[in-house]
């Protein structure tokens, strides 16, 4: 997961912690936390050779959970070997990296604050994988 900046919030802190140690037991994962856009595009050029890219942009594709979790599913299917999700600061993702993204994901019609942008992408990846897995959490 790419974004720029710091989760600020302690309680946000807290909850994306939760759901990203709960994530990690299920799959490996990497969070990439730069401080500006022109660092987040640098990081975004260190691409694996069988990736997929997220963008999270208020314009984009709104997913039940079932259906994201479906997402994640064939994406894993492809054999994929690394989910890139972006999520942008206030000024939103530089257009290099909205551009080369394969997908472009809402999560919501309303605005939420980045701290809790970051902490609903987390629980959604976490509740996709124990969907997946057929785990009790996702009912």
């Amino acid at each position: 997961m790419f974004w720029v900046g710091k989760i600020k919030q302690p309680q946000c802190r807290e909850l994306f912690d939760l759901y990203w140690t709960r994530l990690s037991s299920m799959t490996s994962c990497e969070l990439i936390e730069t401080r500006d856009n022109e660092s987040l595009v640098k990081a975004a050029e260190k691409e694996a050779g069988n990736s997929f890219s997220v963008v999270f942009d208020e314009n984009g594709r709104h997913f039940k959970s079932s259906e994201w979790a479906e997402v994640v599913r064939r994406l894993q299917d492809r054999s994929v070997q690394e989910l890139r999700m972006f999520l942008g600061d206030h000024d939103g993702l530089p257009e290099g990296i909205k551009s080369k993204a394969n997908m472009t994901v809402s999560l919501s019609a309303m605005t939420f604050p980045h701290d809790l942008a970051r902490v609903l992408v987390a629980e959604q990846l976490y509740r996709a994988m124990t969907i997946i897995q057929g785990h009790p959490y996702s009912r």
